[in-house]
Parts: C-alpha cells; sequence; structure tokens
C-alpha cells in the first residue's frame, strides 16, 4: 500500500534569491544601456569638435607617457589624457571654445600652448617638441595652431560668434550669412543652392536635425526668410560649420550643404548682453 505523501507547509520558507538576481540583472542591463544610449548622443552629436597631436623630443623621438591637458578658458572644463607608444594623444570630443593646452613629462620642460581656438566640427593635431629640462621652467608656444587640417578633405567654412554679432541682416536670420560661403547662392526655386544645386540641404542645431522635413513641414532642407515653426534667435547662435563637399557620413540626409550650428552656453563670466535693431520699408 502506497503511503501518502506529507501535506506541504505553508509556512516553509521561499527562496526568493532567484527572483532577486533576475531583477538586479534587468536592472544593471538597464543602467548600461542608459549609458551606452548616453555616450554614444555625446560622441556622435557632431557639435563638438577633437584635438590630438605627437609628443616628441628634441632629438624628434616619440615620447611616450606624456601627460596631456587642456583647460577650456570660459568654463574650466579640463580633461586630460596621456600619450601611448606612439606618443600620440587625443582629445576626441571637446566643447568648441578657446582652450590652453599643458604637457608634461618627467625628464622634459613643460609645454604650454596658449588660445587653442576649438571651432565648431574642427579636428586639430598639433606636434609639440620636449627640450630637457635644466630647472623647473616651463616652455610657452605662441605659434597659432594652423587652420588648414591635413586630416580630413572636406570643405567647409567656419562663420564665428564676431561676423553672426556685427554684420546686419535682415530679418535677424542668422541662416543668412550662409551666403557669405564661396559657391552658395539663393536658388530661384527657393531656399539655399551649394554650386548650383538644389536646395537640398540640412540644418544641424546643437547635433540634431532641425530641418523642415523633420518637423513634418512640407518644404525639404530649411526655410531662409526666418518663417521656421521653430525658429532660433540670432543672439542665441554661438557659431556654425557650412560644409559644402565631401563632408563625413556622420551628417548625411542631405543632397546639398550642411549646416552644422552651436548655441551659446554658459560660462564663468556673468554677462547679461544687449542688442537691438531698426528695420525701415520703403
Amino acid at each position: 500500500m502506497r503511503k501518502p505523501k506529507p501535506a506541504r507547509n505553508p509556512h516553509r520558507n521561499v527562496n526568493m534569491s532567484a527572483p532577486l538576481r533576475h531583477s538586479h540583472r534587468h536592472a544593471s542591463l538597464l543602467g548600461l544601456a542608459v549609458l551606452a544610449a548616453t555616450v554614444s548622443s555625446w560622441c556622435q552629436s557632431g557639435d563638438q569638435a577633437s584635438l590630438s597631436g605627437t609628443v616628441l623630443d628634441a632629438s624628434g623621438a616619440v615620447v611616450a607617457n606624456a601627460h596631456v591637458n587642456v583647460r577650456d578658458l570660459s568654463t574650466s572644463f579640463a580633461p586630460s589624457t596621456t600619450t601611448n607608444d606612439h606618443g600620440i594623444f587625443r582629445f576626441a570630443v571637446l566643447p568648441v571654445g578657446q582652450y590652453e593646452l599643458a604637457a608634461d613629462h618627467v625628464g622634459f620642460t613643460t609645454i604650454r600652448v596658449d588660445k587653442i581656438d576649438v571651432t565648431v566640427g574642427a579636428n586639430l593635431t598639433l606636434t609639440l617638441r620636449f627640450s630637457v629640462a635644466s630647472a623647473k621652467d616651463a616652455m610657452t608656444v605662441t605659434d597659432e595652431v594652423p587652420i588648414l587640417e591635413r586630416t580630413r578633405s572636406q570643405v567647409s567654412t567656419t562663420i564665428d560668434n564676431r561676423l553672426i554679432s556685427e554684420l546686419p541682416v535682415n530679418g535677424r536670420d542668422f541662416t543668412a550669412f550662409v551666403l557669405l560661403t564661396p559657391e552658395v547662392t539663393m536658388d530661384v526655386r527657393g531656399g539655399l543652392s551649394f554650386a548650383g544645386q538644389r536646395a537640398m540641404n540640412s540644418l544641424l542645431l546643437d547635433g540634431i536635425n532641425n530641418d523642415d522635413a523633420f518637423w513634418g513641414q512640407l518644404q525639404d532642407g530649411f526655410i531662409l526668410d526666418g518663417r521656421q515653426r521653430y525658429h532660433v534667435s540670432q543672439d542665441a547662435i554661438r557659431e556654425f560649420q557650412v560644409n559644402s563637399n565631401a563632408y563625413s557620413a556622420e551628417f548625411g540626409r542631405a543632397g546639398g550643404g550642411v549646416i552644422n550650428t552651436v548655441t551659446k552656453s554658459g560660462t564663468n563670466d556673468c554677462t547679461d548682453p544687449v542688442s537691438g535693431f531698426i528695420a525701415t520699408v520703403r
């Protein structure tokens, strides 16, 4: 005769470790996904710049493990890095601004480079040369950073804040300054024409697509005369880069030109600009 099974004890301990482990695992994966999306959007937004270079000694040999740091003069943002075995350093993503650079290594004089203008979309390359240190001194490099980028072949023009602030423009529409770029004219069908092409352009605002088609409007590209639904004030623009030809695939979504725009951000100085303009109708 088969013995009956003992009744289950409703008060017995229940092992909750397995569900908790799964919950913690899901939470960790979710956190990593959010972090990856944040880093990806920062690195690929297109509204920053990069700075790289090579560190050499007096004989021309590369210097590995040299400490290199840069500092934004307006915000004190100060990232740092070290050179690799080939003497190369790289800051892949830097917000636009004016920087100073310092490089040091044991046994060499500290090198300082002042007033490096990092503009939107730029990819600057420097060559730093150490000299043997006889005392605790530093060498300041006063030569200007070359504006010719040897690492890329794209055709682009940067319209800086001085031009945006001081040049007159009808309607306070900053995109009219794109006409300062060579081979850019008004298309008779409307919009801007790059080298005679139709107005199939793209406007990026802090790395985000700001085209009319993106916001559900009928016209492709963007309107030039300030009739956009999402218009940005001229006073809010810091600078922009006009990419006319051979720009990299990170921009895309355009058959003509790409206008890469950066707005102003906070600094260590307290400023309150006031501007005005008078428009007359004849």
